[in-house]
This record gives C-alpha cells, structure tokens and sequence, in this order.
C-alpha cells in the first residue's frame, strides 16, 4: 500500500481497532515478518497490546510495565536485560521496538518479530516504519479520545440510572414501616441491580450481628465473628478485608459461605447492619463503582 493511501486509510477512520490493526499489518508486510504486536499506553508506565499477529491469542489484553519507554527504535536482541520489560517481547519472538509518537508524547509501541529469512532490518527500513507510524500517530491518538470520550459518556449514563434508581427506592422506603418488606424490596432492589447468586442481610441487635434474611449454600458461624462487621468504614470486598488483621476471621468466615463482598449501612456513622453478596450471575467482578452504588443504596 502506498504512503499516501495508508494516510489516507488511517486518517479516514476513528476506529482504534481498525487503524491499529491496519498500521501492525502494513508494517508487517513492508517487512517481511510474521509476527508483531501493537501496545497502547494506557496509565502512566503501563502499556496494553491492543493487537497481535503471529502469537496466542491471549497476548492480546497482555500489559507491561515500561517507565521509561524507548524514544527511538530499539533492538530486543541488543537491550540491556537488566530492564524486566525487555523480557516481555523477547519471549515473544520480538525483534524490533518502535515508539508511536504523537505530539512527542509517546502513545504506544510497536514490535515486530525477525524477518523472514533472518535478514537483518537496515537503516531504511528503520526509516520507512518511523514513517508509517507518524502518519499514523495522529489518528490513533484522536481514536484514543474517542473512545475515552465514549467511555466517559457510558459512565454518566451508568450515574444517572443509579441516581433514578436511588431516588426511587428512597420513595418507596419513606412509606414502608415494616422492616420485613424493607427488605423484601432491598432484595428485589439487589437482584434486578447486581444480580446475586448469594446473599445475607444482618442488623444490629444490641451489640450482636443477627441474620435476618439469606440465600446461601451454608451456614455462617457464630454471630460473634460478624461483629468484627460493625468497624467498617465502607463496602468492601471479602478478599480485601481478609489482608487486614481485624477483618481476617469474619473475611475466612465470608469467604467460606461463599460472599465476595461487604456493603455495611451505617446511621449517624454508626453500622446498624450489613448487607453480605456473592458472585455476580453475570460473572465479573465488583468495581469500585459497584460499591458506591451498594452503599448509597
């Protein structure tokens, strides 16, 4: 593909995955190997491969650590090894290492692994691919906000439902005294929200932690380790708590009855119960946005 053809083509879309992959195939061909990769900074110091040839399948969504990333092409046979990085692309056949620049920022990387017939890549070469990637940079750079955009505005849409959601609930609850149907409607609320396979409610009875309602394959212990539940702060996950030393035989107990997470609700700072779930029906795991949600509610 010619140089301005390949502008173009890039240039035209504001698909990352389409130009990226476009961009590692072109180069790939240009030099005559059959594997490469593409990584996508992500965090400070932290890249992503966003796409992948000539490799497993799970290198793809595969990060690496890079703090101070090469500004120029580098050679994986030539780094220095005492970078724990290099490793990462040796062990995948990776020959070549070129930073994608934009702006002069470096946005991401791409390696290319030897070439076919073991020849060696010249200075020319070095040139054409340095090429290929500035036409490119621009466009995977404005690929890249899109989706941050697109993300962000996913995001506020997720807040507002939530906010709908709670604005409801806070309705219903100002009408209901019976606490039993409280929380017949908190469980509803859960289920349609989360989607659990396990649960438990707790509420504070003078000093004590008493089940009230559940859905779970075992028993828990003694109501004498769910006080420890009375010194959270926050909803937190049961694997957190279990690192921390006053949390760690009610995290066992937790765990053991299958609950990965803990939403303590709290009354003038005070816990006056805890709500206790499993894993979700839809697998994954609970964001830190999942817990704020929980705990508002």
């Amino acid at each position: 593909m010619p140089l301005f053809e390949f502008s173009n083509v890039v240039n035209s879309s504001v698909d990352l995955k389409f130009i990226l992959g476009t961009v590692l195939l072109t180069v790939m061909g240009k030099m005559l190997v059959s594997k490469g990769m593409v990584l996508l900074k992500r965090q400070p110091g932290q890249f992503e491969v966003l796409n992948a040839k000539g490799l497993d399948a799970e290198t793809v969504g595969r990060s690496v650590q890079i703090d101070r990333p090469l500004r120029g092409i580098g050679s994986m046979d030539q780094g220095s090894t005492a970078q724990p990085w290099v490793a990462f692309f040796q062990e995948r056949g990776q020959k070549l290492l070129v930073p994608i620049l934009a702006q002069r920022r470096v946005v991401g990387l791409l390696s290319l692994g030897e070439r076919l017939g073991g020849k060696k890549f010249t200075k020319s070469d070095h040139q054409l691919i340095i090429s290929l990637l500035n036409l490119s940079a621009a466009a995977i750079e404005k690929a890249v906000m899109i989706e941050q955009l697109r993300d962000v505005n996913r995001s506020l849409d997720r807040k507002f439902q939530e906010l709908n959601t709670l604005f409801d609930l806070s309705k219903e609850f100002n009408v209901i005294l019976d606490a039993d149907k409280v929380i017949r409607l908190l469980t509803f609320s859960l289920l349609g929200q989360v989607g659990v396979n396990r649960y438990a409610f707790c509420l504070d009875d003078d000093g004590r932690m008493q089940l009230v309602a559940s859905k779970l394959d075992h028993e828990l212990g003694s109501p004498e380790i769910l006080r420890q539940l009375c010194k959270l702060h926050g909803a937190d996950l049961v694997e957190n708590l279990s690192k921390q030393k006053k949390f760690s035989a009610v995290a066992a107990e937790l765990a053991r009855v299958g609950i990965v997470a803990v939403i303590p609700m709290q009354l003038q700072n005070q816990v006056k119960g805890a709500v206790l779930l499993g894993e979700k029906l839809r697998g994954g795991e609970y964001a830190k946005a999942d817990l704020e949600f929980l705990y508002s509610m």
